[in-house]
């Protein structure tokens, strides 16, 4: 049987290896010249930058990619672990640096609130076993898998339609600690007001079992997808755009001709595939927010760790800001990677890449001219940076920058989301859009089950395949 992979995002990459196992004559369609979707890099005079993912949690699915091909992860990638996770600075002047060693942590905090934070990890280890094999690892073939007795008192159990801020907030006396355990809604593209409690199993995964890095940088993971797909003698067709699908006859019309095929899977973000490729009016759908990115060539050595994260003390009008007014927040809040603090080969000697993420309103919901205010959100970083770490504007050599016009015309995700959809309740688990169109045309990737985020994308892939073996049957 044969079968097209719509883009080569991890989510293509991996579904296609895995219906080549499965006996499939494959071919990935992929519109710009590099594989990889988000998850892309951008070199300049010696420095490299990851441009999307920075944080890799949960490797399980990953290991599974691996193993289902009979791979060794180890012969492919350098993982190394990142420890501390992360300094979170407060504008206060203090800062945090949560980490795997709690014989570290708990230096940083008072006894009691070391206990509460013991209490609250606990709390969601338990919440992560139930809901990682109930909630995210299976297909919603009806209501009924999600509407039923065991889901039901899962969801009553660990309270996980809570509010997430206020939730997190009731374990805490320390505003630093009810900060540095909501942000990370975020790699969701969700506001902490706005999402459920579920989603602190986030934080699970950083703490219990870590983060991770590829030695040579996050796009070492789809060089070594890349290499398997190449084992396969599967075929990859670059700087392919696909231009429509007719549903009927499943032909995929290109740049470059067109394809017929028994399954496609479509790896471009669903709303602009349902809306762009085969032209369905789209539901209000909810949008993740999108970003400012900087990726800013450095001479010399800062004082910062591989992660970074800046909050800000307005930490509630910020998000409100943001999701809810359309606006860029007065005091921002932003995250900063430099992969070299780890690995030497991502910048020259003496060098740092210094990678910026700063959120902001998706072109959906914004209000405000960005391009007008992109100077003074600049300015406001730098500002930041120097007034608490030895960062000096004089040092930069270069600075590339990418707004949500370009997440939007680069990787065609709608309204600049660098999420893809919101991850609310509304749109999560059985809620949010299947991953199937039809007999013969499926979805994968971070807007369709289970979400956004490496892992969850590696899961969407695995989803998907076990649809398309139940439609089909193996063709072995």
């Amino acid at each position: 049987m044969r079968a097209v992979v719509v883009g080569s995002g991890i989510g293509g990459l991996a579904t296609a290896i895995r219906l080549r196992k499965l006996g499939y004559k494959v071919i990935i369609l992929e519109k710009n010249e590099k594989i990889g979707g988000r998850m892309d890099y951008i070199e300049s005079n010696g420095y490299f930058f990851d441009t999307g993912p920075t944080l890799l949690l949960m490797l399980k699915p990953l290991i599974e990619l691996f193993k289902e091909v009979e791979e060794n992860i180890n012969d492919y990638l350098n993982l190394v672990k990142i420890d501390p996770l992360y300094r979170v600075y407060f504008k206060d002047g203090s800062f945090l640096e949560p980490s795997n060693d709690l014989a570290y942590y708990v230096r940083q905090v008072s006894l009691k609130e070391f206990k509460n934070l013991l209490k609250f990890y606990s709390d969601i280890a338990y919440m992560y076993n139930d809901t990682i094999y109930n909630f995210v690892e299976k297909n919603y073939y009806s209501v009924f898998d999600f509407l039923n007795l065991r889901s039901g008192k899962l969801l009553l159990k660990h309270k996980m339609l809570d509010n997430l801020y206020y939730r997190v907030s009731r374990y805490f006396d320390d505003y630093r600690l009810i900060f540095a355990n909501t942000f990370q809604s975020m790699y969701l593209g969700i506001s902490p007001f706005n999402a459920p409690f579920v989603y602190t199993v986030v934080n699970y995964m950083e703490a219990i079992e870590g983060i991770y890095y590829p030695i040579g940088g996050m796009y070492q993971i789809v060089k070594s997808l890349e290499k398997i797909l190449n084992k396969m003698n599967l075929r990859i067709l670059r700087e392919t755009e696909v231009k429509e699908i007719d549903k009927k006859t499943n032909t995929i019309y290109t740049n470059k001709g067109f394809f017929d095929a028994d399954v496609i899977v479509i790896n471009a973000d669903l709303p602009y595939a349902k809306s762009e490729l085969l032209n369905e009016k789209l539901p209000n759908y909810d949008y993740s927010c999108s970003t400012i990115m900087l990726y800013v060539g450095y001479e010399g050595s800062t004082n910062m760790l591989h992660h970074n994260v800046f909050l800000t003390d307005n930490y509630k009008q910020s998000f409100e800001s943001i999701f809810n007014k359309g606006i860029i927040p007065n005091d921002l809040s932003f995250y900063v990677n430099i992969s070299s603090k780890t690995d030497r080969s991502q910048s020259p000697k003496n060098c740092e890449n210094i990678y910026i993420l700063i959120p902001v309103p998706n072109l959906k919901v914004l209000r405000e001219n960005l391009n007008e205010k992109l100077n003074e959100i600049i300015n406001k970083v730098f500002d930041r940076l120097e007034s608490q770490t030895n960062f000096r504007r004089e040092r930069i050599k270069f600075i590339i920058k990418r707004t949500p016009y370009d997440w939007q015309s680069l990787y065609n995700l709608k309204y600049g989301s660098a999420f893809g959809l919101s991850h609310k309740f509304l749109q999560s688990a059985y809620f949010r859009p299947k991953n199937y169109e039809k007999k013969g045309i499926y979805y994968v990737g971070a807007s369709t089950i289970p979400g956004s985020g490496i892992p969850m994308v590696l899961i969407s892939s695995k989803l998907v395949i076990e649809r398309i073996l139940k439609d089909y049957g193996n063709t072995h």
